[in-house]
């Protein structure tokens, strides 16, 4: 099947079937071939679940995502002293079992966020010092451009899969409020929630759960033997 993975530049791009992946950090430096198992994303709206609606969150449409398109979204937080989020239930026929829930982000006037797992743990992000801030069970990688991938994992027995994000103050973590001035706030793309006990590439979704097939490398012929030693 198709596969995502980051260039040289940070960019997110698409393999079609039978090209190899090469991987990149935040740095532009090669990670190597990516080899991946089978993973599903059940979100069905990778790019952005929601544009609108939350509690005091002004929603921006149409900015630059790391992939290149313009399918970002903005939360920013309203000139009112309380909470600014949004979450929602994903409902699923997978057994009890670990997932892990992930987005891009970047700071847009705001540093932090927090972003609640399949099983309501909430942890915070500072998207300056690219750092893990509060709760249990998050990673932030950064990926370059400012965006960083952010996730949550963790073991669920509710039946069901909940997500939220909390935009916070800048010395603020978890559920909190504080006073927004209209512009402030995080840029978002490329949500997943999967099975699994850390987060794979990213798998586009439109409105449906997708597949990534695990991927099969092999290396035939003499020409490799200058740089592979077994």
């Amino acid at each position: 099947s198709i596969g995502t993975y980051i260039d040289a530049k940070g960019i997110i791009q698409t393999a079609q079937d039978d090209e190899p992946r090469f991987d990149h950090d935040g740095n532009g430096k090669c990670l190597g071939l990516l080899i991946e198992e089978s993973r599903e994303n059940i979100q069905l709206e990778s790019a952005a679940p929601y544009n609108s609606g939350g509690q005091e969150l002004v929603w921006t449409t149409g900015l630059t995502a790391p992939d290149g398109t313009s399918t970002a979204v903005k939360l920013a937080a309203t000139a009112v002293d309380t909470y600014h989020n949004i979450g929602n239930n994903i409902y699923t026929t997978f057994p009890t079992a670990t997932y892990t829930y992930s987005m891009f982000a970047k700071s847009d006037g705001l540093k932090r966020f927090s972003l609640k797992g399949p099983n309501l743990n909430l942890v915070t992000f500072d998207l300056s010092t690219g750092l893990v801030v509060a709760g249990s069970g998050g990673k932030i990688t950064p990926i370059g451009g400012g965006w960083y991938r952010c996730s949550v994992t963790e073991s669920t027995s509710n039946g069901f899969y909940q997500y939220s994000v909390t935009l916070n103050a800048d010395n603020e973590s978890g559920y909190t409020k504080f006073l927004g001035d209209g512009t402030s706030g995080i840029i978002t793309w490329g949500w997943q929630m999967e099975e699994g006990k850390f987060p794979t590439s990213l798998i586009p979704t439109s409105g449906s759960v997708e597949t990534r097939a695990r991927d099969t490398c092999s290396i035939e012929g003499d020409n490799f033997t200058s740089w592979y030693n077994k």
